[in-house]
């Protein structure tokens, strides 16, 4: 009879060293038994009874172990010979059963763990050799040639996936690896940088690496610099469209400003291109804002002693020359096409050039009798004038009030002669139009006053 046929079993460890428990690392369970199909030699006793020391060297190259499951005593082993026999021993009379270590078997040695089971197996099979003297001719040349494997590991080689390699080149290649699976994680993170680099694990192993490999560790500084490049660039975007916004407020604006110069801008034409523009729109602004205080002060003093509401006020030269440096300084800070939240900062200067502007627009269309005209541009000054200063609000009021007494004494006027024409009364009625085109020039009451002269002159 034969052992049956399995395939044998490869592991980590490179040596194992049974009593009469098996290692299932090295066995397959099949059916109630397990096979051990690696070389080794077992410690037998004559009888059960006997003495350890009594023990015979018998070597295998391979077994299959059908001791009684929960009684290791129970049972036996079935021992393959190297001439091919079989031989059943009862388990009682095995003392130990060693496993000949293998370099073949050690698929992995790079951490110091594989090297420390190594060494574990080492010792023990020493052990083994000085209780049982017998089993040095059969252990010592395989005890030489595992020592042999710890040298090379000491002196600075590595086993991986069968092969020696210098350590560096195993770090090397590993270190190449973890760069590579982090740069397609940091790349296909989302958003941008927020892939958790410190708390990876591959990160952590590229940084111990990096210990002791120069060029890990610059993999390592690469892959946290484009993570934060590009958590930078995620934090620039979302800045950019909160500045960018119709309803941003200075307030808001100054630290995200702040905020987006320390990330680095000159990583993104957007970023720097927006700093340009906002620190040339601040440049502006310094040089435009005491230049609308001096025209808002000149408005003030020129107001200050008028009391028609006739005729506009007269400006002095001097404040005609503050409104026209207003006016040029605002069309520069327009030019720059400044960011959102800074048009607010320009609102009192915008207010002075157009209360100035309303002004004059009002020396035009009052003399005109242009009323309507000059009512649509007083209620556009009004809220403005108030904050420009006191003042300048009396004058607006001013005149806003003698208007609208105008058109209600026009619309009085100008509804009784259309009265007095469709009572047949045209002589009256021309009178009360007459009347009320002198209040206001309006374009509809001219007509009708054309036509109904024009009815008059006929015979």
């Amino acid at each position: 009879m034969t052992l049956p046929e399995y395939p044998a079993v490869r592991s980590l460890a490179c040596l194992i060293v049974t009593s009469l428990v098996p290692f299932a690392a090295h066995a397959q369970n099949m059916e109630g038994m397990t096979i051990q199909e690696t070389p080794g030699i077992a410690l037998i006793k004559p009888q059960s009874w006997s003495k350890e020391s009594d023990a015979t060297v018998l070597e295998f190259t391979a077994y299959v172990d059908r001791r009684a499951t929960g009684n290791a005593a129970a049972g036996y082993y079935e021992f393959l010979l190297p001439s091919g026999n079989k031989r059943q021993v009862d388990s009682s009379k095995v003392v130990k059963v060693v496993i000949y270590p293998d370099e073949s078997r050690i698929v992995s040695l790079v951490e110091p763990v594989d090297r420390d089971r190594v060494a574990t197996s080492v010792r023990e099979m020493t052990d083994v050799t000085a209780r049982f003297p017998a089993t040095r001719p059969h252990l010592l040349p395989h005890l030489r040639e595992i020592a042999t494997v710890i040298e090379r590991y000491d002196a600075g080689e590595v086993k991986m996936d069968g092969q020696w390699v210098p350590r560096r080149v195993y770090l090397e290649r590993q270190s190449a690896k973890y760069a590579q699976f982090l740069r397609e994680a940091i790349q296909n993170a989302n958003p941008p940088g927020s892939f958790n680099l410190s708390d990876d694990s591959s990160y952590t192993a590229l940084l111990a690496i990096g210990a002791s490999l120069p060029k890990a560790k610059t993999l390592a500084a690469d892959l946290l610099a484009l993570n934060q490049r590009l958590g930078r660039g995620a934090t620039r975007k979302d800045i950019l469209k909160r500045l960018e916004e119709a309803g941003a407020t200075y307030e808001a604006s100054v630290p995200l400003v702040a905020q987006l110069e320390g990330l680095q801008p000159a990583e993104d034409p957007a970023a720097s291109a927006f700093l340009g523009k906002w620190k040339s729109a601040m440049t502006a602004l310094d040089a435009l804002e005491p230049v609308a205080k001096s025209a808002a002060e000149a408005l003030e003093a020129n107001l200050a002693d008028f009391h028609s509401t006739d005729q506009a006020p007269e400006f002095s030269e001097e404040t005609r020359t503050h409104l026209r440096r207003l006016g040029d300084q605002l069309r520069a800070f327009r030019a720059g096409n400044p960011p959102p939240a800074l048009n607010a900062r320009v609102a009192g200067a915008v207010a002075v050039e157009a209360v100035g502007a309303g002004f004059m627009e009002l020396g035009q269309s009052l003399p005109a009798r242009k009323v309507f005209e000059a009512k649509t541009t007083l209620d556009a000054m009004a809220p403005q004038a108030r904050d420009i200063g006191p003042q300048c609000g009396r004058v607006v009021s001013e005149f806003q009030k003698s208007i609208a007494t105008r058109i209600e004494f026009f619309t009085k006027t100008r509804d009784e002669a259309k009265s007095l024409a469709e009572g047949d009364k045209p002589a009256e009625a021309i009178a009360k139009y007459e009347e009320a085109l002198a209040i206001i020039a309006d374009p509809t009451v001219e007509s009708a006053l054309a036509d109904l002269k024009a009815a008059s002159a006929q015979p």
